[in-house]
């Protein structure tokens, strides 16, 4: 009997076993966790499904082929044939009056809870996942795109469909106009009515009706999306928050503006003179040279950080005010000389500028 449920035991262990690493290669070629697993449950159960997910399984030719391997050992009995071989557990001496009834039960029992709790604990999955991910991604030629990892789905966001119909406000509209990435969801393909799938799409792609949009974001914004597109009263709101959203990037501009210019700082100190413009220790000070002008009247368009500072230079920068104006009392400069920061930072090619 104790021969019995330590086979019985052995089984379940390593059905679970066969299944995680059939999930962990599913998930491999794109499936989502919940969809790998199922799959690889009905595999191996043998067990009859016809879904649109099948579709998905059958067309995909590493999938196929995981799902065919599952399929052949269910129908070979796996189970059995595992419960089978191990009847070579009878050879441990164990006398079947050793144990009582109670006790054989509490064995059992207790070994089936353990093996619950290994299937379904999240600790022992990711510990479990990371060395089967390994071992496929040493020993098999399996294409290893785990895009469940890259969109990290696991840390409050999702990837999913939105059903638009003919009286949501999104449609007749360009996703240019809608700024959806401003309100925290992201478009990556639009499936529509007649068929056609739209990837990538760019900010002139309309919506239309009956459109299926796969969107990316944080679960509560596509929710908030999803519960107000149907809607019209948010049509105005949702606009209203786009401005609200804009006046908040020009006003962090203009402060930015405010806080940053361009100016110039005169060398006539022989302590700077001599001195690369790595030496400065710009970058801490968020201060760059756009250029030098040289005494003798020549001009250095492109400063590198090995550039050599000389007496007499005048260093065009484009940074911080208060960093600046620190480095031009050390340099013992003019002062500053009233550029338009904006007009300064065109005509130099500083395309960060604001």
């Amino acid at each position: 009997m104790m021969s019995a449920i330590v086979g019985l035991l052995l089984a379940v262990f390593l059905t679970l076993l066969v299944n995680r690493i059939a999930t962990a290669a599913l998930m491999f070629t794109g499936l989502s966790h919940e969809m790998a697993r199922f799959q690889a449950r009905s595999a191996l159960c043998t067990v009859g499904y016809t879904t649109s997910e099948s579709e998905d399984i059958v067309n995909h030719p590493v999938r196929r082929r995981i799902i065919g391997t599952l399929m052949l050992m269910g129908n070979m009995g796996f189970v059995t044939m595992i419960a089978t071989s191990l009847a070579s557990v009878q050879g441990l001496g164990i006398s079947e009056g050793e144990f009582a009834t109670q006790t054989r039960i509490l064995v059992l029992v207790s070994g089936l809870a353990g093996l619950w709790a290994f299937a379904m604990s999240p600790w022992v999955e990711k510990r479990l996942f990371g060395i089967i991910s390994w071992t496929l991604s040493r020993w098999t030629d399996l294409e290893v795109h785990d895009y469940r990892y890259i969109l990290q789905l696991g840390e409050g966001y999702n990837v999913t469909e939105l059903k638009l119909n003919a009286e949501d406000w999104l449609v007749g509209k360009r996703l240019s106009d809608l700024r959806l990435g401003d309100v925290g969801v992201n478009v990556l393909g639009i499936h529509r009515a007649d068929g056609e799938f739209v990837g990538s799409p760019i900010g002139s792609t309309y919506l239309r009706k009956n459109d299926k949009v796969i969107v990316y974001g944080g679960r509560e914004s596509i929710a908030a999306l999803d519960e107000a597109k149907g809607r019209p009263d948010h049509e105005e709101k949702h606009f209203h928050n786009l401005k609200e959203i804009q006046a908040k990037r020009e006003k962090v501009g203009e402060e930015r503006a405010a806080a940053f210019g361009v100016a110039e700082a005169h060398v006539d100190s022989e302590k700077m003179a001599g001195k690369k413009i790595s030496e400065l220790a710009l970058d801490g000070q968020e201060v760059s040279v756009l250029g030098i002008e040289r005494a003798d009247g020549g001009y250095v368009e492109t400063p590198t950080e090995d550039t050599p500072i000389m007496a007499g230079d005048t260093l065009i920068m484009y940074g911080g005010r208060d960093a600046m104006a620190k480095i031009r009392e050390a340099a013992k400069v003019l002062g500053d000389t009233g550029i338009d920061p904006r007009k300064s930072a065109r005509e130099s090619g500083d395309t960060d500028a604001p």
